[in-house]
C-alpha cells in the first residue's frame, strides 16, 4: 500500500475531506471546477476520458485507474449504455464519517436505495411487486414524469448479464454523480460487490413473489418470525417482573434466593404460541379457545414438556404478575408506555396434549441448560438419561435449588396454575361438549 493511498484503493486525501469538513471544502475547491465549487459529473464527462475527472494532484493516478472514475468511462463505451440525463440534480449533500467502515455503510444504504427506485418501487420499506423481465422489443417502463426509464433487470441472472449489466452500470454513473466526493476514489469492485450481493436480496424476494416454492418459503418465514417475535416479548415480559418478584420474596424470606434468574430467561426457552389447531381437529381446537377464552381472539400456549415444575411455576409467577400489572393498565386505559390502548388483543390459553413440544430442549450458543431447570420424568420417560446432555447448576445459582427458592400457590393465578396442570381431565370436558357425550 502506497504512502498516500488507504486500505481498497481509498485515497488518503479522500479519506481527510470525508472525515473532517475543511478538508472537504479544500479537496472540492482542488478537484472542482476552479471556482470553488464541486465537480458536476454528468455522463458526458464521465465518457470522456481524455480528460481526468478527478485532479491528478488531489488523488493519485493508481487511484483514478482502480477506482470508480477510472473505469466507468470505458465500461460505458464498452456496454454501450445509454447516456443519463444531464438536467438531473447531480451533487448531495454528503455527511462526514468517523471511519472507512461508516463511510461504507452509508454507500451501501445508498447503493440500495439506487437498485430499488431505478426498477420502480421505494427506496426503503416494504418491497412492492418486482418487475419481471421485460421481452425482446418491449418498451422499458416509464416514471410518472413520463420520462425517466426504468429498468427490469433478470434477477435470475448475475451482473454480468448484458441487461444486469446496463443497470449496474446506470447505478453506478447515479452514484458517482450524486456523491463525487467519496466515490471517484473508491475501488469499483467494491461498489459492484454492494450492489451483487443486493441483486442476490432482490432475486430471493422475486422468487418468493413469483415460484410457488419461494411462496411457500415466504409464508414459513413470516409464521416462524411471528412466532419468535411472540417468544422474544414473552421473555422481555418476563424479565419485566424479575425485579418485583425478587422484592416479594426478599421482604418474605429476608434473603435473595433469585441468583440467575437472568441467565435461565432465555428467548429459547420460551414456550411458543400458535393461532392454528396442530394436531388436533380445528372443531376441538375452537372448543378449547371459547372453554378459556369465552370467545375472544385467542392463542394457544404449547406446553414444552422438557421443562422442569420449578422452573415452570417461576415462569408462572413472572406471568400473573405480568397479567396483574396488564389489568391494572386495561383499567387505565393506558399500555406500558402511557399511551391509550388500542387494536387487537390476544387472550392465550393452555394447549392441548397432542399440540406439546417433546423436542430436546435448545442447545444456545452450544450450551445446554442446567439440570434444574429440566423436567427428571421427561427425561425418563424419554429415556434420554444417557443422550441429553446438560451442564451441572452453578452452587451460586440459588433459583435453581429447590430448596433455596419456591414458588407457593398463591403467587399463580388461574392461568398459570392451568399450564401447569394435567390437562387430561380437559380433554374429557372437551369431549363431551365437542362430540355431545
Amino acid at each position: 500500500m502506497s504512502g498516500n493511498m488507504m486500505p481498497d484503493g481509498i485515497p488518503m486525501q479522500a479519506q481527510m475531506a470525508q472525515f473532517n469538513p475543511q478538508a472537504a471544502m479544500l479537496n472540492m475547491m482542488l478537484s472542482g471546477n476552479g471556482q470553488g465549487r464541486p465537480e458536476t459529473l454528468t455522463a458526458a464527462r464521465l465518457a470522456d476520458t481524455s480528460t481526468p475527472v478527478v485532479d491528478a494532484d488531489t488523488v493519485p493516478p493508481s487511484a483514478v485507474n482502480g477506482g470508480v472514475m477510472g473505469d466507468i468511462g470505458n465500461r460505458r463505451s464498452a456496454t454501450n449504455a445509454p447516456a443519463a440525463a444531464s438536467s438531473r440534480v447531480l451533487s448531495v449533500e454528503v455527511p462526514t464519517f468517523s471511519s472507512e467502515k461508516e463511510m461504507f455503510a452509508f454507500l451501501r444504504e445508498k447503493v440500495h436505495s439506487l437498485m430499488r427506485t431505478t426498477i420502480g418501487i421505494a427506496a426503503r420499506g416494504p418491497w412492492g411487486t418486482l418487475p419481471s423481465p421485460l421481452d425482446e422489443g418491449m418498451a422499458r417502463r416509464l416514471a410518472p414524469d413520463g420520462k425517466t426509464k426504468f429498468f427490469n433487470p433478470n434477477f435470475a441472472r448475475g451482473i454480468t448479464d448484458p441487461v444486469n449489466a446496463e443497470w449496474v452500470e446506470h447505478i453506478i454513473l447515479l452514484l458517482s454523480e450524486q456523491y463525487p466526493s467519496i466515490v471517484p476514489g473508491v475501488k469499483l469492485s467494491k461498489i459492484r460487490g454492494l450492489i451483487r450481493t443486493y441483486l442476490k436480496t432482490m432475486r430471493d424476494k422475486y422468487k418468493e413473489q413469483t415460484t410457488e416454492g419461494g411462496k411457500a418459503r415466504a409464508r414459513t418465514k413470516r409464521i416462524y418470525n411471528k412466532r419468535r417475535s411472540r417468544k422474544c416479548e414473552k421473555a422481555a415480559r418476563r424479565r419485566e417482573q424479575v425485579p418485583a418478584l425478587v422484592a416479594a420474596h426478599r421482604a418474605q424470606d429476608g434473603a435473595d434466593n433469585f441468583v440467575g434468574i437472568d441467565e435461565i430467561l432465555d428467548t429459547d426457552y420460551m414456550s411458543s404460541e400458535h393461532s392454528d389447531e396442530g394436531q388436533i381437529t380445528k372443531v376441538e381446537w375452537d372448543a378449547r379457545r371459547l372453554k378459556y377464552s369465552g370467545g375472544d381472539s385467542a392463542l394457544e400456549v404449547r406446553k414444552l414438556h422438557w421443562r422442569s415444575e420449578h422452573y415452570n411455576r417461576l415462569l408462572g409467577a413472572l406471568d400473573t404478575l405480568a397479567r396483574q400489572q396488564e389489568a391494572a393498565r386495561k383499567a387505565a386505559g393506558v399500555d406500558s408506555h402511557g399511551r391509550r390502548l388500542g387494536g387487537p388483543h390476544y387472550s392465550r390459553f393452555p394447549g392441548h396434549r397432542l399440540n406439546a413440544n417433546d423436542s430436546d430442549p435448545k442447545t444456545i450458543h452450544g450450551l445446554r441448560p442446567f439440570i434444574g431447570l429440566v423436567s427428571r420424568d421427561w427425561v425418563v420417560s424419554q429415556h434420554k438419561e444417557t443422550t441429553l446432555q446438560m451442564r451441572d447448576n452453578p452452587p451460586a445459582y440459588s433459583v435453581l435449588s429447590v430448596g433455596m427458592m419456591s414458588i407457593k400457590d398463591n403467587e399463580l393465578d388461574k392461568d398459570a396454575e392451568a399450564y401447569l396442570g394435567d390437562d387430561e381431565a380437559d380433554e374429557s370436558d372437551e369431549d363431551s361438549v365437542v362430540h355431545g357425550e
